[in-house]
């Protein structure tokens, strides 16, 4: 029997629900001078039954059945099984155009590499993005500039007599960027490429693909693959300063410098130890040779005090806990993101499905003509947000904390991972109605230096379309001790009428508050909108729980001569506490709700930072009476240790 002029060669493991969409790809080709190698990598669902099937079906396919050992190892079986002129690596939950291969092999075989596009699928099967192969055929140019079409290896074919100079052991092991290391690898040797300038290809984009769990594990892979990515370019004659591998090695350098905070401490000084014997790979990596000595030490010294700084404040964390001060969070290491995007969209979710789902879809639906990513941090929601978000949004990025961590904590997380230029911190129970990001990011690059601006926010709208709170004035303490005598007198005012006179309470659920639309210089934007630069003032004190945490952040901005400011122009609806709903009747109930006593703790902890720590015992005094009166004690009970100690620890 003639040898096949091309070999399919298909890694799999437990894809049993894309698997047959993948062969049925392959059985409608109108190219058919091919055979397909199916390499089952230890399989425990039902990918063994659909390949043998498919064997027996079709006399064009072979299955190997074997213990799991990763796709690297599955794919080189499957290369040295193959009897092809040419070879193709096909995902086993990707598939193809039906004249793919008819496309690629229709004439010409004197190539040594055949790229061809691809689109990138959505679960829910909408195309996110293509890549179309340039008419440039040059492979040091592929090399330098296009990152996709060299890294990738799904999207090209090989001839076998290529790849069979290769060394396929250097991928043994790894589970990340192993791809990368024969598709560089050929395209360093090869001699001709040919370029088919349609998407032949269809990339699926699934959530829980290995490619999309960042572990410690694929981070290793990909720093020991960087590695071997550049002594091979270098071995070749080819640069290495080029866009992907740049991000590649960006990738692979700090992931270190995050620490698990619960690890022993043997694990630290273990990792400790890691970066002193891994920073003069990294140096070799990232071409330092051609920086200063002073360069180079800085550099490695500012790595290494912002892991020993992490080191220290672990340790004082776990001493205070110790002293019974309660939990003392750490600071949150920025990675130093790259800043590719225009603005990253930063939403806190807690338990708001539908709101959320409607906040981020008004988003895409409005947003145009500027570059921009969405990231929810959320809180530990039990009701389905996450699943939600991964089914419906792929592209969004999500957080999942293990618990409520508070809104300026958990925006601090978004903050760390965000590669926007500018911020914009948004609440989930908003609804953009026109293009407000590209008018905040226009109004903020044509401003924003000239003016000193530190935040630029909107009016908001309520459902009803009337003006609601978008801006507010610096609390000082004469003003907060009068809200809390106020409360004081009021609250035990009920409780004698209530008690003694039987009279009823006061229904106030129905009460609203109107604004009148104001553009210009504000002491503070109200946090449900905040458009901002991504720098230092864009992190918000993790000290408080909940409340206040922009008043605070926009007086760090008044103290340091930046200006915060409400511009005319976005159209954003704000449905006012629909992300804390906690509806309440009656005016000691509205007292006792979670966020009335959020909001009494946080006044306490910002007026021991901003106004002094006596004014601040003075406050607790006032809030103590108002928490023992009788309506309302039963409620509050069990946040008294909150207000004493002036955080809220839930």
């Amino acid at each position: 029997m003639d040898s096949p002029l091309l070999s399919v060669i298909v890694p799999i493991y437990n894809v049993e629900k894309y698997l047959q969409r993948c062969i049925d790809s392959l059985v409608h080709q109108d190219f058919k001078d091919f055979e397909v190698i199916l390499v089952d990598d230890g399989s425990t669902d039902s990918c063994p039954l659909i390949c043998d099937t498919i064997v027996r079906q079709d006399s064009r396919f072979k299955v190997i059945h074997k213990k799991n050992e990763g796709v690297a190892i599955a794919r080189k079986v499957g290369f040295y099984m193959a009897t092809g002129a040419f070879i193709h690596f096909l995902d086993s939950d990707d598939w193809l155009e039906n004249d793919a291969y008819s496309t690629c092999l229709s004439t010409d075989f004197d190539y040594d590499v055949i790229f061809f596009g691809f689109s990138r699928i959505s679960e829910n099967s909408e195309i996110i993005y293509q890549n179309i192969p340039s008419e440039n055929n040059d492979v040091k140019n592929i090399l330098t500039n296009d990152g996709y079409l060299s890294f990738l290896i799904w999207n090209k074919i090989f001839k076998k007599e290529l790849l069979a100079t290769i060394d396929f052991s250097i991928t043994d092991g790894l589970t990340f960027s192993e791809d990368s290391l024969i598709s560089v690898s050929a395209l360093c040797k090869c001699r001709n490429v040919k370029m088919i300038e349609r998407p032949l290809y269809n990339y699926f984009y699934r959530i829980d693909s290995v490619t999309r769990k960042m572990n410690e594990k694929n981070h290793q892979d990909e720093f020991q693959a960087t590695l071997m990515i550049v002594d091979i370019l270098k071995k070749n004659n080819f640069p290495t300063d080029t866009p992907l591998v740049n991000r590649k090695k960006f990738n692979c350098k700090y992931y270190l410098v995050e620490i698990d905070y619960e690890k022993p401490i043997g694990r630290i000084v273990s990792d400790l130890r890691k970066w002193n014997e891994i920073f003069p790979k990294i140096e070799r990596c990232t071409d330092f040779s051609e920086k200063t000595k002073f360069e180079r030490w800085f550099i490695h010294s500012a790595s290494l005090k912002l892991y020993l700084l992490n080191v220290i404040l672990f340790l004082l964390k776990k001493y205070l806990h110790s002293r019974g001060y309660g939990d003392v969070k750490p600071l949150f290491i920025s990675h130093n993101n790259v800043l590719d995007k225009d603005v990253s969209v930063i939403i806190v979710n807690y338990n708001t499905k539908n709101l959320i789902r409607d906040c981020i879809q008004a988003i895409i639906n409005n947003t145009s003509g500027i570059n921009y990513e969405i990231i929810v941090s959320d809180n530990g929601s039990v009701d389905g947000s996450c699943e939600m978000l991964r089914r419906e949004f792929p592209d969004v990025r999500v957080i999942e904390n293990n618990k409520n961590l508070g809104f300026g904590t958990a925006n601090n997380r978004g903050l760390a991972i965000a590669r926007g230029k500018y911020i914009f911190y948004l609440n989930s129970d908003t609804i953009l109605q026109n293009n407000a990001l590209k008018i905040f990011y226009d109004y903020f690059e044509e401003h924003g230096k000239a003016d000193s601006l530190g935040v630029i926010g909107c009016n908001l709208v309520g459902s009803d379309g009337n003006t609601v709170l978008s801006k507010g004035e610096f609390p000082n303490f004469r003003e907060i001790i009068i809200d809390a005598i106020k409360a004081n007198y009021g609250l035990w005012k009920l409780f004698i009428q209530s008690a003694i006179f039987k009279r009823d309470l006061p229904d106030t659920s129905k009460q609203k508050l109107y604004y009148e639309n104001f553009v210009g210089d504000v002491d503070y934007v109200v946090g449900a909108d905040l458009f901002l630069l991504n720098d230092d003032y864009a992190r918000f004190d993790e000290n408080i729980f909940l409340y206040i945490e922009e008043v605070d952040m926009q007086l760090r901005m008044k103290n340091a001569g930046k200006k915060r400011v409400l511009i005319d122009g976005p159209k954003i609806v704000h449905l006012e506490g629909q992300s804390s709903k906690d509806q309440k009747s009656h005016y000691f109930e509205e007292m006792t709700s979670y966020s009335s006593i959020c909001n009494n703790v946080s006044r306490i902890y910002y007026c021991k930072k901003n106004v002094s720590s006596i004014k601040a015992f003075v406050l607790k005094i006032l809030l103590a009476l108002l928490w023992i009166n009788p309506m309302i004690s039963k409620y509050n009970r069990k946040y008294v240790p909150n207000l004493m100690k002036g955080r809220m620890v839930v």
